[in-house]
């Protein structure tokens, strides 16, 4: 070997090696590395795409598979091509396709052969028990391997294994955090329970007490329920039930608790308490009531339980019921009944023991909600400032992360644009730690970009608040918290709207709709608000007005701060339809309003109707005072929207105001303006009707979605669509455009101007 590298490291500048080997031979890589000498092919450059999986499974093994069945095979293997071929020896020799391709893993007796004969057997006693013992983690980092194998050398196995390319995958470029590929995983795990089963509970227990002390509660709970240790999951759960709920584990837990005996839960409070906490962020209100009326009672008149388990419920009394005030009032906050919702906090914070961090910091986010909701704005901003710092005294990344998006929310309400990204972004950088540490994403980081959506929208800043609603939407439905898929809802309607999808955003208003039905009154007039909004946004008046119409509204109606925001879309109906009397009264009874608003697009979408009232009246004075006040208070933040959304009417009004003061600001409304009048949907369909026979709106929208990374399922899943429907769909734009692929069909498009 010595001599070998002897003479790679002092071959002529013309010599090429090519070396082929399951390991990393011991040479000095890194240094061939940082001479650029060194170019590597490595595993994930080898494993196939789920296109490569294609044409291997049905152009080379002719077997004839669906898309779906391709994905489910690409996914379960990783892309790995011995799995995919021992996959197709398998379906070759089985009418069952459907079946063998749904159950395909490391039970199928080919894989099992070839993982337990060509890897696991030509290790060593030593390292196939570390391997098996390791094999119950999902995140393997050396110290967590240390504690469950009773080991000093993790660190050093770990990076063997991945040296000798083990099916082990590296999660960071620090070598510190691995995972084994899904298929040897489940090997090592049936291994497991075959040769060792009676260790395994003991493991999980091992696993969970060190993310016990590693203060990752939801971790150390999900292997406490692995080894049906009903003990530690008791004592875990005790005064942690929020941080199980904001790491996503509201499902894992509701499921685990229903598969125990109800006297069992019922005798342990502190279960029963998360339980209710899991109900209620899955939108189950009642259910989660029945279940707290039911632990008051076993308060008060305790079953049958032994001695030890009486004592703790006695003496967790007070603590139990502030903790049930807590969730009380986390419930009440889907009301309109803000100062029940004080109150009942008030309860909660003056019951709960100084050390219940996590619980503390909720009553103040909810004694926040019920001031910003009665207008006091300064007041609640002092609530959620005083609950993020306790959220962050706990050490609960989760918690705090979901709690500084109601800072950012008060903020976003107001205006103060930069505040709420400056906040947003700390709240991102604390999650992305939060997940270096854990290997867990926090899931209400869905409503961080939520608001940064928001923010970037009311910039005009479309592309932006289109991604950040994207990922706001994907995060908040794999959370399943139920206000925080509405808030997810609300983000990725207004983007989609944006962009011009409006058959998208409408689809979405309706789900909106029925989330709404389930939460409460608040949030069933905010999806109406939003619906009426949007219809006039497209121009569909005959709905706005017929709503108009069956609520009787009157421009004599006198107006008061609750009902004004249905008043801005009622005098927006009637500006539109040319009513400029009527509108005009309407907006006379609304501006004495503006300095009692609290949301600053309220305020700026009164003034801006104001002043294009004016102008169309000829009061050109009137107009420009008026303008110039939304001017004033927009242009600190670059507050564009609410100006764009007024269009070109605006126009000659602001062009009054290109040399002055506000001349840079105005000077980016009129672009965004001019940009906005022949939108992206608007040139697309000029091109279309251009073709001799013209896409479909359904068909333009999945052309767009040929330009990404997304494959047939995935396109299905953003349409709300099936998968067969996409591909019908495919079929027809290919025939249209005379083409047969996706990358021709693209770059037609692209020819055609068809693209976004």
């Amino acid at each position: 070997n010595d001599s070998f590298l002897f003479f790679v490291e002092n071959a002529p500048a013309n010599l090429h090696l090519v070396l082929l080997s399951r390991s990393d031979p011991a040479w000095p890589l890194a240094k061939f590395r940082a001479r650029n000498q060194l170019a590597e092919i490595r595993a994930q450059n080898l494993r196939f795409t789920e296109s490569e999986t294609d044409a291997f499974l049905n152009k080379v093994m002719l077997l004839g598979l669906s898309p779906d069945q391709i994905a489910v095979l690409n996914q379960r293997t990783e892309g790995w091509i011995a799995g995919l071929q021992m996959a197709a020896i398998s379906l070759k020799s089985t009418p069952q396709r459907s079946a063998l391709v749904d159950s395909f893993g490391a039970s199928n007796r080919f894989v099992l052969d070839f993982l337990l004969e060509e890897v696991l057997e030509q290790q060593s006693e030593s390292i196939r028990q570390f391997l098996c013992q390791t094999s119950i983690l999902d995140l393997l980092t050396p110290p967590l391997c240390d504690a469950i194998t009773q080991r000093n050398d993790s660190q050093q196995v770990l990076v063997d294994l991945d040296r000798a390319n083990l099916f082990l995958i590296p999660l960071d470029t620090e070598r510190f955090r691995y995972r084994y590929h899904h298929l040897f995983r489940d090997m090592l795990r049936q291994r497991m329970q075959v040769a060792d089963k009676e260790q395994v509970p003991l493991l999980h227990t091992r696993a969970s007490e060190w993310y016990e002390q590693a203060g990752l509660i939801p971790e150390a709970v999900t292997h406490a329920m692995q080894a049906e240790n009903n003990e530690l999951v008791d004592r875990l759960v005790s005064g942690n039930a929020l941080a199980l709920i904001n790491s996503r584990q509201l499902g894992t837990l509701a499921d685990w608790i229903m598969t125990i005996p109800s006297d069992m839960y019922r005798a342990r409070p502190w279960i029963s308490i998360a339980y209710a906490w899991a109900l209620a962020f899955a939108g189950r209100f009642d259910d989660a009531t029945r279940h707290i009326e039911q632990l008051e009672i076993d308060l008060d008149q305790p079953i049958d339980v032994p001695d030890e388990i009486r004592h703790v419920i006695q003496d967790d009394k007070n603590h139990i019921r502030a903790y049930i005030a807590a969730l009380n009032a986390w419930a009440l906050s889907f009301s309109d009944d803000m100062e029940s919702i004080i109150e009942v906090a008030q309860q909660a914070v003056e019951q709960l023991p100084n050390s219940d961090l996590r619980s503390r910091a909720m009553t103040e986010t909810m004694m926040g909600v019920g001031y910003r909701g009665l207008g006091h704005y300064d007041r609640a901003r002092e609530h959620f400032a005083h609950a993020v710092q306790i959220a962050k005294e706990s050490g609960d990344v989760p918690l705090t992360v979901d709690l500084m998006w109601e800072s950012c929310r008060t903020d976003t309400n107001t205006g103060n644009l930069s505040s709420v990204m400056d906040c947003c972004n700390q709240a991102l950088a604390m999650a992305a730690g939060y997940k270096a540490r854990s290997g867990r994403r926090v899931p209400s980081t869905g409503y961080t970009y939520a608001e940064m959506s928001k923010v970037h929208l009311a910039r005009n800043q479309i592309e932006e608040a289109y991604q950040a609603a994207h990922t706001a939407y994907d995060l908040c439905e794999r959370w399943g918290q139920v206000d925080a898929r509405y808030i997810a809802h609300m983000a990725w309607i207004n983007a989609n709207l944006a962009k011009g999808f409006d058959d998208k955003a409408f689809q979405l208003i309706e789900s909106l709709k029925s989330m709404a039905d389930e939460l409460g009154p608040w949030y069933r007039d905010t999806a109406q608000q939003l619906e009426l909004e949007t219809r006039l946004e497209t121009g569909n008046l005959n709905h706005v007005q017929e709503w108009a119409s069956r609520e009787e509204l009157d421009p004599q109606d006198e107006i008061e701060l609750s009902n004004s925001r249905l008043y801005m879309i009622y005098a927006d109906l009637l500006y539109r339809q040319g009513n400029l009397r009527s509108a005009r009264q309407v907006i006379s009874n609304l501006v004495p309003l503006v300095d009692q608003l609290t949301l600053m697009r309220s305020k700026l979408r009164i003034l801006i109707l104001q002043a294009l009232l004016y102008w169309a009246e000829s009061n050109e004075m009137g107009a420009l005072d008026i303008a110039a006040t939304a001017i004033e208070m927009a242009q600190e933040e670059d507050y564009l929207r609410p100006f764009v959304l007024a269009g070109e009417p605006l126009l000659p009004l602001l062009q009054r105001f290109i040399e002055g003061q506000f001349t840079d600001f105005v000077q980016k409304v009129i672009a965004a303006i001019d940009q906005s009048v022949v939108t992206p949907q608007t040139a697309i369909m000029d091109a279309n009707l251009a073709l001799i026979e013209p896409l479909s709106d359904r068909e333009l929208e999945v052309l767009q979605y040929l330009n990404s990374s997304l494959n047939t399922r995935e396109i299905a899943n953003e349409l709300y669509i099936a998968v067969t429907t996409v591909r019908s769909h495919v079929k027809s734009i290919y025939e249209k455009l005379g083409v047969h692929s996706r990358t021709d069909a693209v770059a037609r498009a692209r020819e055609l101007k068809l693209m976004r």
